[in-house]
């Protein structure tokens, strides 16, 4: 072999070697994005319809899933003694507050045994505007979404789709997360309107 074809054979394996590690690499990226269940809540269009829920607005009335149909939903499952609970919450007022004009509402599902002691204080203390709810028949939220700990996040596309559950606390307030989310609220913005029955709240999250 001359020295000429011996640098081409060189060259030729190292150009290989570069684009196997350029494939890995990128394959590593991929994956670890499509393992974040909030990112594989994009690619679930096939998901299960979410089940029939029924809930107490605090100081209001009793509500359903069905009645947000045509919003996205984040379902948050909560307690005033669960302290990754406490650490979320800033995250979700500051989701809210960025996409509470668009087709998006998170419903909190307070699971504490006296909701009405502790959920003025904890509104207070964390400046909550997004509606809170309470369970009409105690544990059903468990016993439907397979809740194993909280906090618990359900996330709702606008066709009534479970896209995404997950355990543990999360930073709503992610660039990438709003990002994904301003993506679905797109999707629910294309299939027109909510319904006209949707609940309407104030800046405080009480009902109108």
């Amino acid at each position: 072999m001359t020295q000429n074809e011996s640098v081409k054979s060189d060259l030729f394996k190292f150009k290989s070697i570069l684009i196997f590690l350029l494939l890995f690499c990128g394959a590593l990226v991929y994956w670890s994005v499509r393992k974040d269940p909030i990112h594989e809540a994009l690619f679930k269009e096939s998901s299960p319809q979410a089940p029939p829920y029924t809930l107490q607005i605090f100081q209001g009335e009793a509500t359903s899933l069905a009645a947000y149909r045509g919003k996205v939903i984040l379902l948050n499952f909560w307690a005033s003694w669960c302290g990754p609970c406490r650490e979320e919450i800033p995250t979700l007022v500051s989701l809210y507050r960025k996409l509470k004009d668009r087709n998006f509402v998170i419903m909190a599902v307070n699971l504490d045994e006296n909701p009405n002691e502790v959920i003025p204080h904890l509104k207070h203390q964390f400046g909550i505007s997004f509606p809170i709810a309470t369970e009409i028949h105690p544990n059903e939220g468990r016993d439907l979404f397979k809740i194993g700990g909280l906090p618990f996040n359900v996330l709702i596309d606008q066709k009534g789709r479970i896209r995404m559950t997950e355990q543990g606390a999360r930073n709503w307030n992610d660039p990438k997360v709003i990002r994904i989310l301003e993506q679905l609220i797109r999707e629910a913005d294309t299939d027109g309107s909510p319904q006209s029955g949707t609940p309407d709240f104030d800046n405080e999250g009480n009902p109108k």
